[in-house]
């Protein structure tokens, strides 16, 4: 009897330990920190971003000093259906504190609805679900009598589902979302020997979350703060505050300050919950690969017991190649300045229109030199009244419809700088070859670049400047652009590139200097 109540004893023991050790965010939720590469593992409605097929594993060893640490390790594959407006994912996971082993399988679905078509304004919707198998490990009970009836005759394992569902809004460089876990509160249960039970339940918890990517040096750097929380009935807020630091989406470090993830009192009097900070980075290699590495470190009288926390993540993408995207983000250029430019074509026709029915109304006035209208004079200046009316709302809303285009315009612009198709510069690093000056501030259709160590004037002249292109040489990282105009505004560049591109320069991108 001793035997068994012990073993009663230490497996609430390691119950309550699981439970704590994965409460970073909430009961039962995946502990890991690599949200902000990963962010599906917690919010389905973030599934599917993007024009890539992903893959993630991630491995996490928490609590190192601790017999019987947590360890989880999860693998997460995703990618988008339907021109990104669906995304579908699946997940699975294997979870160890102790002598407590889960294991989690499921899938997940994401739809889109944007709000432009540079889809930089969206609201997305997201759910997933599977099933858990929890179980206890029995090679890892120490025991007295490895013939416990407790051991021999119980049901160690349990299956149980869950289901979970979020939200997504995204403006621009701003997001903020929520959802909720475990929405069904199903309950793990184990049956002892006599019909004697043991369960707890996977309480329903909501999250909320905010980000934005504030951007910096031409939009080569952005510094990315973020808040989550998450709401568990009767126990404490679990938040985390970070701050991220991005070069060019190659490079990524910062940290993270959570707070309230554990139990009260869960180690020392001091009635606080466990506080830690979580340094984090990882990094892109090539267009494929995705590293990253975060060391958690606890704050309160916790971490004197638990050591450090270590996790590791490795990614890859596959399917659509940044020359697809850029091939998609070109033939959605093209289409929109063609919009453009047959709206502004329209506009400027009804303009025309308007002002001639002006002429034709100061005609017709000036010809009654009588000064008095008759009644079929009347009723012509009336039609020609209704006319220009009707000029004026046509020309009203063509130039909303132009105002629509220009907006996707500008949002279309985000995603070419990303994609390297529109660069910045400031134009006292750059020198025009021709006249031997700084070049002039405006925006250049760039269709060819050479590195300083391979700049051959010979080869230049032959193949650019005899036909007519001009050089401007980039001193500070020496580069040489060969360009075939310059231009003052952006918009005008956008409307010459895809024109440049089909007439034999399919690589032509934009460089504008400030």
């Amino acid at each position: 009897m001793r035997i068994y109540t012990h073993i009663l004893r230490s497996f609430g023991l390691f119950l309550g330990l699981a439970c704590f050790a994965i409460s970073s965010y909430g009961q039962q939720a995946l502990p890991f920190n690599q949200y902000y590469v990963v962010p599906q593992w917690y919010n389905p409605a973030t599934i599917g971003n993007g024009e890539a097929t992903n893959i993630f594993l991630t491995s996490r060893f928490a609590m190192m000093d601790i017999p019987g640490r947590p360890i989880t390790n999860g693998i997460y594959a995703d990618g988008p259906l339907s021109n990104d407006r669906i995304g579908l994912g699946a997940y699975g996971s294997y979870h160890t504190s102790g002598v407590m082993q889960r294991v989690q399988l499921g899938g997940a679905f994401r739809y889109k609805v944007p709000f432009n078509k540079s889809n930089n304004h969206n609201l997305s919707f997201g759910v997933s679900g599977g099933f858990h198998q929890v179980s206890i490990n029995k090679d890892e009970v120490v025991v007295r009598d490895v013939f416990d009836p407790f051991l021999i005759g119980s049901n160690v394992q349990t299956f149980t589902g869950d289901v979970n569902a979020g939200m997504m809004y995204t403006i621009k460089d701003f997001s903020i979302g929520g959802g909720g876990n475990n929405l069904i509160e199903s309950r793990v249960k184990y049956q002892g020997e006599g019909g004697s039970n043991v369960s707890y339940l996977l309480k329903r918890h909501y999250f909320a979350q905010m980000a934005y990517s504030i951007p910096l040096a031409d939009r080569t750097w952005f510094i990315v703060p973020q808040v989550f929380a998450r709401i568990v009935p009767d126990a404490p807020t679990p938040y985390e505050m970070s701050l991220f630091v991005n070069w060019q989406d190659k490079l990524w470090f910062g940290a993270a300050y959570k707070g309230n993830f554990g139990p009260l009192n869960a180690f020392g009097p001091d009635n606080t919950a466990p506080v830690s900070v979580a340094p984090s980075i990882g990094g892109r290699l090539g267009n494929q690969f995705v590293v990253g590495y975060t060391n958690e470190i606890y704050l309160s009288d916790i971490g004197s017991y638990t050591g450090l926390t270590h996790e590791f993540m490795v990614g890859y993408s596959f399917g659509k190649r940044q020359s697809k995207v850029n091939e998609n983000l070109m033939e959605e250029l093209e289409e929109m300045v063609k919009q453009l430019e047959q709206q502004q074509t329209l506009r400027d026709s009804l303009q025309n229109e308007l002002m001639e029915q002006n002429t034709a109304r100061l005609d017709s006035l000036e010809s009654n030199s009588t000064g008095e209208l008759t009644a079929e004079d009347r009723q012509a200046l009336n039609d020609l009244q209704n006319r220009m009316d009707s000029v004026e709302s046509q020309v009203s809303e063509v130039s909303t419809a132009v105002d629509s285009v220009r907006e996707d315009l500008d949002g279309l612009v985000d995603q070419l700088i990303e994609a390297g198709v529109i660069t910045e510069s400031r134009v006292v690093d750059n020198i025009d070859l021709a006249t031997g000056n700084q070049a002039l501030k405006g925006c250049y259709v760039v269709i060819a670049s050479v590195i300083d160590t391979r700049y051959n004037d010979e080869a230049m002249h032959r193949e650019y400047l005899d036909f007519g292109y001009n050089v401007i040489h980039e001193t500070i990282r020496g580069w040489y652009h060969v360009y075939t105009v310059r231009v003052d505004t952006l918009e005008e560049a956008l409307e010459l590139l895809p024109k440049t591109r089909a007439e034999g320069h399919p690589d032509a991108w934009i460089r504008v200097l400030k």
